[in-house]
């Protein structure tokens, strides 16, 4: 099963240590970062600057991927959300697959 993983950290160097250490360990074959900003609780409405990460992978490098996230991210609370994706492109897939770790 496809799912991918979205996360955010505070700058784009732990955003980028993050994703290299995912794609170096062949947990994902291709991983985005993106420049938000972020409105959200935390001991009141909090705004800031952030990069999404998001990482496309299978099921078995779930928690693999969630411990290289917390041991890098330095947020207290990290997001982490999970969700399930087909791909529905053969080549697409094929090169997915021959780019991550069995």
């Amino acid at each position: 099963m496809y799912i991918k993983i979205e996360t955010t950290a505070k700058d784009k160097n732990k955003a980028k240590e993050i994703s290299k250490k995912i794609v170096d360990s062949q947990y994902s074959p291709c991983v985005q970062i993106n420049k938000i900003h972020s409105l959200y609780l935390w001991n009141g409405i909090k705004e800031s600057k952030e990069y999404k990460i998001v990482i496309k992978t299978t099921e078995n490098h779930f928690k693999e991927i969630i411990k290289i996230i917390k041991s890098i991210n330095d947020y207290n609370v990290p997001e982490i959300i999970k969700s399930k994706f087909s791909i529905d492109e053969k080549d697409y897939e094929n090169w997915f697959l021959k780019n991550i770790k069995k």
